[in-house]
């Protein structure tokens, strides 16, 4: 069964490689399996998904005519036509894919500076900003907001990508990390790196503890492997600063307790 879809130019057809039969791009002949070979024309056909560059396999969308589109079913699925990014929040990111095969072009991500051959999201309103699928699910409000007359800086906590610090030259993940979000100014920089936590409350109090909380350079324990934030339970970096209640051994990052007072603040140039 063909079907219209905005992911390609022509209708696309679902095939099944595990029980089904796909044609040939040249002859139309089927293929055999599991080798994807044409007796015919005595061609092999070796090509991957271009949502996430593996060899095709299982259900997959192919062109109804000849292009070299080639998706598995469950690529398509996973990942939304459209999703909201704090990178960037002024407009929604709409999910862009190669039309065939043969377009070699890669797209240079704009949250991890990674290029990529795999589709993307970019913004759906003409914007030049795009980002790669490492870095799409993160796609939840940032629980911090600094501004200056030059950065736009969102705190990102534990991070599940990597992003260069313009200070110190590490690519770090499961790190604090704060991204402008200018569009192509790539400047970020590590909570630790930063003069920032000079900015911050040194005492404070509210809904995230009973105490007031003072924040810490660091906090670790002996004996312990693995460090959470009492207050949003993920992982944490022991080596980063924290607001700690020594009374209670509570910790937790600093975004989750600045995000309760005030989500954005002015702060002097970096």
């Amino acid at each position: 069964m063909e079907l219209q879809h905005p992911i390609h130019k022509h209708s696309i057809v679902l095939y099944d490689l595990n029980t089904g039969v796909l044609p040939c791009c040249h002859c139309r002949n089927p293929l055999e399996l599991p080798d994807l070979r044409c007796s015919s024309c005595r061609y092999t056909l070796i090509t991957f998904c271009l949502g996430c560059d593996e060899p095709i396999a299982g259900p997959i969308y192919t062109c109804s005519r000849e292009c070299h589109f080639f998706l598995h079913q469950s690529c398509l699925d996973k990942w939304p036509a459209e999703i909201r990014h704090p990178l960037h929040p002024i407009h929604p990111l709409s999910r862009h894919l190669k039309s065939t095969h043969k377009d070699v072009s890669e797209f240079k991500c704009d949250c991890c500076s990674r290029w990529t051959r795999r589709f993307v999201y970019q913004c759906s309103r003409g914007c030049d900003f795009r980002i790669c699928l490492r870095c799409a699910p993160l796609n939840q409000d940032p629980p911090l907001t600094l501004t200056d007359g030059k950065h736009q800086l969102f705190l990102f906590e534990n991070t599940t990508f990597e992003k260069k610090c313009t200070v110190c030259d590490r690519t770090d993940r499961h790190t604090s990390i704060f991204i402008c979000t200018v569009p192509k100014c790539g400047y970020a920089v590590h909570l630790t790196c930063s003069n920032l936590c000079s900015r911050f409350p040194e005492k404070i109090k509210n809904d995230s503890h009973f105490h007031a909380v003072t924040l810490t350079e660091f906090v670790k324990e002996e004996g312990w492997t693995a460090y959470y934030c009492d207050a949003c339970e993920q992982t944490r970096d022991p080596a980063h600063p924290v607001y700690h209640c020594a009374d209670c051994h509570f910790a937790a990052h600093v975004g989750c307790v600045l995000s309760e007072e005030c989500f954005s603040f002015r702060c002097c140039p970096l």
